[in-house]
């Protein structure tokens, strides 16, 4: 009996020097993960397939721990080594590197940017997506305008004005393809909301149509005061089936040839596009317009101007006849 209460006793003290050396180690691990604080902000990138010991050796030669070996021990015995994500990562001043490895494992990774600008066109947007850094654009840069819209389930002859302008934020890394599929989606979900308060009278009937007319309206004006007068100018002279005279869209339809004088010339070349030629709205959008350009288009102001010319400053003298937008030319374009 006596030999069985001393095992009994040295078990106990065995279990208790066992939880005191647990304590000890957690109390240590805590102390040593968390009295190490961040001082400037940098940023961090773990490729994918890095291990923890790889992901040490970063911090270390990066300047950010000073003891890799204990580091690399004190994580593993937390169970990291599984748990760590790929991608870029923010070091904020301040931090710890407790909250630095938890921010890794959660997959909790720096946001970027990119903006797609309202009246920019498709060209503008591929080319602005391959110089930015942050995207893997490599997916489209070997595509043709045509095989990227298959992909993107385009059904229309053109991508132009499909992609909704706004600031769009992602990790780093992502595809072009991601990026213009998520610009596409959300443009489909405004035009959507859009067509739902539109005016009953338009000269149109599609969603489509809509597009074009708003991206003519986001190339005429930057004033957004005007914008819904100017709808309603192309609204009435849709209703007469008078050509729409919009410069915008024949410069679009000049492409390369345009180099930035549009000549009395160029209004008398024909293409597609050039409203001073055809009757009705161009084929395609001519820029991506922005929620307010598409709001003016489905929903014009009543008016019965005819005409509008540009004072030089911004914005624009409006005329309900030829005889006064004839004399607002002379003054404001021809200055007599």
């Amino acid at each position: 009996m006596i030999a069985s209460t001393y095992k009994g006793l040295l078990l106990k003290a065995f279990i208790g020097l066992l939880l005191l050396s647990i304590t000890s180690i957690a109390f240590y691990s805590y102390h040593f993960l968390h009295k190490q604080h961040f001082a400037k902000a940098r940023t961090l990138q773990i490729k994918e397939g890095t291990s923890l010991t790889g992901v040490v050796r970063q911090l270390y030669e990066n300047n950010i721990v000073s003891d890799p070996l204990t580091t690399r021990i004190l994580l593993q015995g937390l169970g990291f080594q599984r748990k760590l994500k790929a991608g870029v990562y923010d070091i904020i001043p301040g931090e710890t590197l407790l909250e630095l490895i938890n921010k890794i494992s959660e997959g909790k990774e720096k946001l970027f940017s990119f903006t797609i600008v309202e009246g920019h066109n498709f060209k503008d947007l591929l080319k602005n997506i391959e110089s930015t850094q942050s995207i893997s654009s490599e997916d489209i840069s070997d595509l043709s305008v045509h095989e990227l819209s298959t992909a993107l389930g385009i059904k229309v002859s053109s991508p132009e004005g499909l992609f909704f302008p706004d600031t769009y934020h992602y990790p780093w890394g992502i595809t072009g393809f991601s990026l213009l599929r998520m610009s596409k989606k959300k443009m489909e979900e405004i035009i959507k909301e859009e067509w739902m308060n539109r005016n009953p009278n338009l000269a149109f009937s599609s969603k489509y149509e809509a597009l074009v007319l708003a991206s003519i309206i986001e190339k005429e004006t930057a004033n957004p005061a005007e914008r819904t007068m100017i709808s309603g100018v192309f609204s009435n002279r849709l209703s007469k089936r008078m050509r729409l005279q919009s410069d915008p869209t024949v410069i679009y339809g000049l492409g390369n040839l345009y180099n930035g004088n549009l000549t009395k010339l160029h209004l008398k070349q024909w293409t597609p596009y050039n409203t001073y030629k055809i009757k009705g709205l161009p084929p395609t959008p001519i820029a991506m317009p922005g929620r307010d350009s598409i709001r003016a288009a489905l929903q014009p102001k009543a008016t019965d101007a005819l005409y509008f010319v540009s004072k030089g400053n911004g914005s624009h003298v409006f005329s309900s006849s030829l005889k006064d937008h004839n004399q607002a030319v002379n003054r404001y374009q021809r200055k007599q």
